[in-house]
């Protein structure tokens, strides 16, 4: 049943039936037109809906009125689609195409991965659910603000105390002083792209630099440093289910839309290079 349901000559059967349905709904002999069925389970199905607005169960008087409503409301629709008032509507034409995409969403989505091809999806798109390495770090920083000459005189003393692994004197700011289990984006952030690239070359425990920011430049000591993390596919199974389904709802959606165009001949001066068949 799995295979069957996979096999997208079935979806296209189904579909074919659906739209069957739908024109031998929308197009009743004369003597149907006349009929309007309100069934014990549409009348329930009325009173639902008036629950969920109003929270209340409908009195026997509302449910009269609700009855009567629905049956007008099929009246007019025929009545209108009788006249043609249907034709050459933008809004009408748009709430079908919904209609009939929310029914083939819902044949794609019966589709069921299978173990190997979960995890084929996660290898494919396993970047999508990693984690960023995270540092944690402290760090000194030094002001481009400093004269050229003060500059230079404080980057040489910071330097000659890192080559002692001692801590270096720098200047004041808002940056923090210590950066603790920050992912890469963060301390991106807070630094700047180019200070994060060249965090990634400092040695762990002992003072390292100068790295520069776009403040300035940081002499850096390296707490802690953790590598990229990939969850294992049983923690996230629904998420990749979900996903999965979601990329297959698209690829179905694409090759049906091909299939619909390929089945019409498109015709007009305006169509040239205009449209992609397949």
């Amino acid at each position: 049943m799995k295979k069957l349901l996979s096999e997208p000559l079935f979806h296209f059967f189904i579909i074919a039936l659906a739209f069957f349905a739908i024109h031998r709904s929308t197009t009743p002999n004369e003597q149907e037109a006349l009929v309007i069925d309100v069934s014990n389970e549409k009348v329930a199905q009325l009173q639902q809906h008036f629950f969920k607005t109003w929270q209340r169960e409908p009195t026997q008087q509302e449910i009269t009125a609700l009855v009567r409503n629905f049956t007008l409301d099929e009246i007019y629709y025929r009545e209108a689609m009788a006249l043609g008032l249907g034709e050459n509507d933008n809004v009408i034409r748009r709430r079908l195409r919904q209609k009939m995409e929310v029914m083939v969403q819902d044949i794609s989505a019966l589709n069921v991965p299978t173990e190997q091809k979960l995890n084929e999806f996660y290898q494919d798109n396993i970047n999508q659910y990693s984690s960023e390495p995270s540092y944690s770090f402290k760090q000194v920083y030094i002001s481009f603000d400093n004269k050229a000459k003060a500059l230079a005189v404080a980057l040489q003393q910071a330097k000659i105390a890192v080559k002692r692994n001692e801590e270096p004197e720098g200047d004041s700011s808002l940056l923090p002083t210590e950066v603790m289990n920050k992912q890469v984006f963060e301390i991106t952030r807070l630094f700047g792209r180019q200070f994060s690239t060249d965090l990634e070359s400092a040695p762990l425990t002992q003072w390292y630099g100068p790295i520069k920011s776009n403040l300035g430049f940081h002499f850096v000591n390296l707490i802690e440093r953790s590598d990229t993390y990939y969850p294992p596919i049983t923690d996230i199974k629904q998420q990749l289910i979900n996903d999965w389904r979601y990329q297959q709802q698209k690829l179905f959606i694409e090759k049906h839309e091909k299939t619909l165009l390929n089945k019409y001949q498109v015709v007009g001066s305006g169509i040239s290079n205009n449209i992609e068949k397949s």
